[in-house]
């Protein structure tokens, strides 16, 4: 994982001269500074993943089955393939089956779930299930 993609949210509390700006070991500096206890992050912006999928199950109590659409690009044939993955998400926003969910990492709930809906972005299932 990643932890420091950008340097521009950071503020940092320690004097310019501790550190080289230029030259061999400017980079070296930036991560030290970047990874600092004296470093405090201003941005606002989660860490944690997002998914866009529809929810194809619905039937246990608070937890919806998320299936994400995922396309990448396989190199020697030069084609897309396409795959799915199943989430279990916690559902306390009442999705549906049907229903296009935007799911973000948590902490785990259970055994299987590591996931929450953050958002119904598309309602269909509603609609089905008044019938």
């Amino acid at each position: 994982m990643n932890r420091a993609k950008s340097y521009d949210s950071f503020i940092l509390i320690l004097p310019a001269e501790e550190f080289e700006t230029s030259g061999r070991y400017a980079l070296r500096d930036a991560n030290l500074r970047a990874f600092s206890p004296y470093c405090i992050s201003m941005s606002n912006e989660s860490r944690r993943r997002k998914f866009t999928g529809a929810v194809i199950g619905d039937k246990m109590a608070k937890t919806a089955t998320v299936s994400v659409e995922q396309v990448k690009k396989f190199p020697k044939l030069q084609r897309f393939i396409r795959w799915h993955r199943k989430f279990l998400a916690h559902n306390d926003l009442g999705a549906h089956v049907g229903d296009t969910v935007m799911i973000e990492e948590t902490r785990p709930l259970s055994r299987h779930k590591r996931w929450r809906v953050v958002e119904v972005l598309k309602k269909i299932g509603e609609a089905k299930s008044e019938e």
